[in-house]
């Protein structure tokens, strides 16, 4: 079982990682414009780390208890899910929602 834990929490944080760099992605891709692209390639990123440490950390002191933590994770992993369609990657997105499915389902079962 600690194995499973592991790798569980090795998804869910390399999850964690794609989703930041699949939102500056989404972010440059979006941008017509210079500036524009480059506000949306590096804020997105930083407002989902800095919701996410908020909300979401194992460690804040304000971190949301279930189900809200679960509607937040699918909320994100949603939006990611949608940037990363919008930007041209649809495989890419399809794989990114079954695994964060996957990862926030087996989390809120409390299975390990």
């Amino acid at each position: 079982m600690a194995i499973l834990r592991f790798l569980h929490q090795l998804l869910a944080f390399s999850l964690e990682m794609a989703m930041l760099a699949a939102l500056g992605y989404w972010g440059f891709r979006e941008g017509n414009k210079s500036p524009l692209k480059y506000l949306l390639g590096f804020g997105m990123p930083i407002a989902a780390i800095t919701l996410w440490a908020l909300w979401a950390a194992p460690k804040s002191a304000t971190r949301l208890e279930q189900p809200y933590l679960l509607l937040f994770k699918l909320v994100l992993f949603g939006i990611t899910t949608f940037g990363l369609y919008r930007s041209g990657q649809p495989q890419l997105a399809y794989w990114f929602a079954g695994l964060a499915l996957v990862s926030v389902l087996v989390e809120y079962s409390g299975v390990l």
